[in-house]
């Protein structure tokens, strides 16, 4: 067995020579629910898979609904690589001995973009990085207030009150479905091929007795100024 061999949700696969026909959305929709950002040290639980929810969001408000399929797929997809090789914080990835893992890690991001027949390197990677870093604030700012004057906090990038969006924890059924849904439309578009959309999106079935909500977090205590906050509803009209 493969050094680079592990235990996925939909079964055991080689993270490390991922193939286009591995991919399964499920792997990382479920795993990344389960990953907590910036190290599992917010005062609740907030997932990876919430932010790629926020990071959705603020596009779609950005664009009132009006972002290009690709860019929303793009959106969504951009810490999909994390459900396999985890949330590694960008300090640690910065730093030269982590030179292979983020070689790993861009492998796979690649190999899941080619399976949505997405060109890589024809993304908008700066408007991607814009949204992910304006997520990162809006959390940090929601999260960590009273770290926000330290000259590591993240900078502000944006014109907007962090404080103004309610954080909402996204659940892995509705991630697949608003995938799912976006893939089939761009499907139609000309010039790319998805093979097997529906083989992408298959469920294990032996998740279907967990998906079951739960209430599981305790809301964030805000100033009255504040409008922000943690919801487990859905995130967008359909996240």
């Amino acid at each position: 067995m493969s050094k680079g061999v592990i235990t996925l949700t939909t079964g055991l696969k080689d993270i490390t020579n991922l193939q286009v026909s591995d991919v399964k959305v499920w792997d990382w929709a479920w795993g990344l629910q389960h990953q907590g950002r910036f190290s599992g040290s917010t005062p609740v639980m907030w997932s990876v898979l919430s932010h790629l929810g926020l990071t959705y969001e603020l596009l779609m408000r950005d664009t009132k609904g009006n972002a290009s399929i690709v860019d929303q797929i793009a959106i969504l997809l951009h810490d999909a690589s994390e459900g396999y090789c985890i949330d590694v914080p960008r300090p640690i990835k910065r730093l030269p001995e982590a030179a292979f893992f983020v070689e790993i890690e861009e492998r796979i991001q690649r190999t899941i973009f080619a399976r949505f027949g997405l060109d890589w390197d024809s993304i908008d990677w700066e408007l991607v990085n814009r949204y992910d870093y304006q997520a990162l604030h809006v959390e940090f700012s929601q999260f960590f207030p009273h770290f926000l004057a330290s000259e590591k906090a993240p900078p502000r990038i944006y014109e907007m009150d962090p404080n103004s969006i309610k954080l909402k924890l996204a659940k892995p059924q509705q991630y697949v479905d608003l995938l799912r849904h976006l893939t089939i439309n761009l499907a139609e578009v000309p010039g790319i091929s998805i093979p097997d959309i529906n083989g992408l999106f298959e469920m294990p079935p032996h998740l279907a007795p967990y998906l079951v909500d739960r209430d599981i977090h305790v809301p964030i205590q805000h100033n009255s100024q504040s409008s922000g906050g943690v919801d487990d509803s859905i995130l967008h009209a359909t996240l």
